[in-house]
């Protein structure tokens, strides 16, 4: 990604190469001359995750080539870390860099997106060319550590020519989510989206202040999208795993034909209604309705 490595060198000016990723021991007066905050995780969660084989035991992993996947996440975690985790920026990428959780939230990235590209890859033989085109929804999105991690390999897989069938039909990446910008740093986001069409990656958008209780409420914005969608759903919780099978259903197979749901945990399924002091044993689930009948009842 060659464009990513100039945007990088001009954002550090004259320093030098950076640290090793397994390198945390760089503060002080040798942070400064190398350049770097060489002690954020980034460097060393990028290793991690390059290397990190126990993940490929994972079923969803285990297979299908996904070693170059792992590797280029590597890669691009040290991208990330080279073109903003620099002295002269100082703090202002550590809540994304320096995210305590940042390897996890990329491995549970990983485990959702290999059958994703999977997916994409089997598929693109059998749309038309006017449906090859989809729109990547990441559902409760938080930082949005898989919207820019998959922005970044669809880059880097193009330039390596790695399972370009499956990442070339990627258009765009929406990020869904509860919280505003007035709660949530997404700064990176707004970063990455500058350099994302010379370095050949979707655009990601962002839709903030979306109740996913409240279905009918972005109904309508997903339908005004011309694209397949595919559905993310990582580390739901509770209620909001059957809210996203609803928004699924609601929007038809049609429209929406993939979704990978990683929840969290779920709600229980033994519920006692405070007010009649009855037992609800099942966990309503929208279904598919035909437009008609939508209209009717809204």
């Amino acid at each position: 990604d060659t464009a990513s490595s100039a945007a990088a060198t001009n954002s550090t000016s004259e320093a030098s190469t950076p640290p090793s990723t397994g390198d945390t021991s760089y503060q002080g007066e040798s942070e400064g001359e190398k350049g770097y905050n060489s002690h954020w995780r980034i460097f060393r969660h990028a290793k991690e995750i390059a290397q990190n084989t126990a993940l490929l035991s994972d079923p969803t992993l285990a297979s299908d080539d996904n070693e170059q996947l792992l590797r280029l996440a590597g890669d691009v975690m040290e991208s990330w870390g080279k073109q903003w985790a620099t002295v002269e920026q100082g703090t202002r990428w550590a809540s994304f860099l320096n995210k305590k959780h940042l390897k996890e939230e990329v491995e549970e990235s990983l485990v959702a997106l290999a059958p994703h590209i999977l997916w994409l890859e089997k598929t693109a033989d059998d749309v038309d060319e006017n449906n090859k085109d989809v729109t990547v929804v990441d559902v409760c999105c938080g930082k949005g550590i898989c919207s820019i991690l998959l922005s970044y390999l669809c880059g880097r897989a193009k330039a390596s020519n790695y399972r370009t069938k499956g990442f070339d039909r990627i258009a765009q990446i929406v990020m869904l989510d509860r919280e505003t910008s007035k709660t949530v740093d997404w700064g990176h986001i707004a970063e990455a989206n500058i350099t994302a069409k010379s370095e050949r990656r979707p655009m990601i958008e962002i839709w903030e202040g979306c109740n996913l209780h409240e279905t009918d409420a972005i109904y309508d914005r997903f339908e005004a999208i011309p694209n397949t969608l595919a559905l993310l759903g990582i580390h739901l919780c509770r209620h909001l795993s059957p809210c996203c099978v609803g928004l699924t259903n609601a929007l038809g197979r049609d429209k929406a034909k993939f979704l990978c749901l990683a929840p969290c945990c779920l709600p229980r399924q033994v519920r006692r209604n405070k007010r009649t002091n009855e037992e609800a044993r099942t966990i309503k689930i929208p279904l598919y309705e035909e437009p008609a009948a939508r209209k009717r009842r809204i």
